[in-house]
């Protein structure tokens, strides 16, 4: 019986992809305060709006919704060397989910730091 330890890395999704997907920004919840200068009015509206992305593009990477898998990293095999999943988002997917199908049914047990509420759910919803 082997232990494999494993992690995953996500990223944001294309900047493109991020923007059809976020929430829509709403210009009327920018407070103005006492501003009357219609300039500074559209200067404090605009950079609410890049704040705005730059907020949901930080956490991107956090969602299967809005992130992707990036790579995988497999420490356990049999010479000591890590093995790692990395190129394709779905063909990373299903070459880890191969792997991890087969050496579990030779008896593997799987470790990971927060693998059940993070790693696995993330997989499986990009699977």
């Amino acid at each position: 019986m082997r232990n494999y330890c494993f992690d995953i890395e996500t990223v944001a999704r294309p900047t493109d992809e991020l923007q059809s997907i976020m929430p829509v920004f709403d210009p009327e919840s920018v407070k103005t305060a006492n501003l009357v200068d219609p300039e500074k009015i559209a200067a404090r509206i605009e950079k609410a709006r890049t704040e705005h992305f730059g907020r949901y593009y930080k956490r991107a990477a956090l969602s299967a919704l809005s992130g992707s898998v990036a790579l995988i990293g497999v420490l356990g095999a049999s010479d000591g060397d890590p093995v790692i999943f990395q190129g394709d988002e779905p063909e990373v997917i299903t070459a880890f989910f191969e792997f991890w199908l087969y050496q579990t049914n030779q008896g593997a047990h799987w470790i990971g730091f927060n693998i059940r509420h993070f790693d696995i759910p993330f997989l499986v919803r990009r699977a």
